[in-house]
């Protein structure tokens, strides 16, 4: 554990539920809660129905006021500069309150996490206030994953300024990692999203199906327009099988009203999101673990880099994965690598078919994919090498 003091800046962070605050809360759950701060724009003070309580981190929460923006109406025009620059407002005025916890907290170092627009530039702008060293840690691609144009102008030129004063650049897999070698020339430190699975554990493969005369796809967590059309790809090739048997399972905090506009219907049973310690449940009791990512979307360049935070879970789970995700994808990428899951990389219903039928009909098959995650989960996503890795970083500035 290094010596110096962190100030984290997140717009999630534990006890949320979020993959990005669940891999937090691991990196960070055995560090001297002296030895961090943790800053968002959201509220940990009262309790929440989507909290984890049990999640919270002991180091000291702060939440950010918000942001007075110009109103942004369409008379002359008026409208379209105003929107323009609200980013550049609400980073100054984000900064000026990062740069007061930082010198309350006497803070040695600040890390900000991508996911909110403002975040890494005013955590930036904070850092050379107070004249510590800035840290980003890039869960998605950060100028690639706003879908509105004026957003993604904003961070484009954000990052490029941020980019050039960066201590280090934290990046949760390979892909990511060349794409900002590429765009600045510098070395991110890879950082995989942590699982639970610590490296001591035996595999939990059990008995296939988990229950007789039933079998179970199943997906847990976030349904966005990311993974959509990989959704409706599946369901129409279940439809296809033409089996009562064989059915998809959404565990997940969108409504099923919500699925419906998408077209994810059909041969679905649509659950509740869960808790973490169920989610982990549930997916060992999975017969085939669904991990997709959308072909088309407004977001493919973040898609290509995408790291899911459940992608080590699934890996530790015991249960055969198939993976429906574009070729060029860091994820159909790194299970056709290790060989640890079922690829299909075509946006075909009829392929993905296929993919299901070769898990279903081939024993030998699921028994090699189990036991080839399970090494992958240890070797890559076990928390020894992923906190060892993080706090690496810092021990050696």
């Amino acid at each position: 554990m290094p010596g110096m003091k962190l100030a984290l800046v997140s717009h999630v962070l534990p006890p949320s539920w979020s993959g990005q605050a669940m891999a937090l809360q691991r990196i960070y759950s055995e560090a001297e809660p002296d030895r961090y701060c943790l800053i968002s724009r959201q509220s940990y003070v009262v309790q929440d129905p989507m909290f984890g309580e049990a999640l919270r981190l002991p180091g000291k929460y702060y939440s950010l006021p918000p942001e007075t923006q110009l109103p942004t109406g369409q008379r002359f025009g008026i409208g379209r500069a105003t929107a323009a620059l609200n980013p550049w407002i609400q980073t100054f005025l984000r900064a000026r309150t990062i740069s007061l916890i930082l010198r309350r907290e006497k803070c040695s170092a600040v890390v900000a996490c991508s996911g909110d627009l403002a975040d890494p530039p005013a955590a930036y702008r904070a850092s050379r206030r107070v004249g510590i060293p800035f840290y980003l840690h890039a869960f998605d691609d950060y100028s690639f994953q706003w879908a509105v144009p004026r957003s993604r102008a904003f961070a484009r030129r954000a990052e490029r300024i941020i980019m050039r004063g960066a201590a280090g650049v934290i990046v949760p897999n390979e892909f990511l990692g060349e794409a900002y070698a590429r765009r600045y020339g510098i070395e991110p430190v890879l950082v995989h999203n942590p699982s639970l699975a610590t490296g001591d554990e035996e595999n939990p493969a059990s008995s296939w199906p988990t229950q007789a005369r039933e079998i179970r796809i199943v997906y847990t967590g976030a349904v966005y327009h990311a993974h959509h059309d990989a959704f409706r790809n599946l369901i129409a090739a279940l439809e296809m099988l033409g089996r009562s048997d064989i059915s998809l399972h959404i565990y997940t905090a969108q409504s099923p009203d919500e699925l419906e506009k998408e077209n994810i219907r059909g041969p679905v049973v649509i659950g509740e999101h869960l808790t973490p310690s169920e989610t982990r449940a549930m997916q060992q009791q999975a017969d085939i673990l669904f991990l997709p990512l959308a072909f088309e979307s407004p977001i493919q360049e973040v898609v290509r880099t995408s790291a899911p935070g459940k992608m080590g879970e699934y890996l530790a789970s015991g249960r055969p994965v198939l993976v429906h995700a574009p070729a060029d994808s860091y994820v159909s990428w790194y299970f056709k690598k290790h060989g640890c899951g079922v690829v299909v990389d075509e946006n075909r219903p009829e392929a993905l078919l296929a993919g299901i039928r070769s898990i279903i009909g081939d024993g030998g098959l699921r028994d090699r994919l189990v036991e080839k995650a399970w090494q992958a989960a240890k070797r890559d996503f076990g928390l020894p090498a992923v906190r060892s890795a993080y706090w690496g970083l810092f021990d050696a500035a």
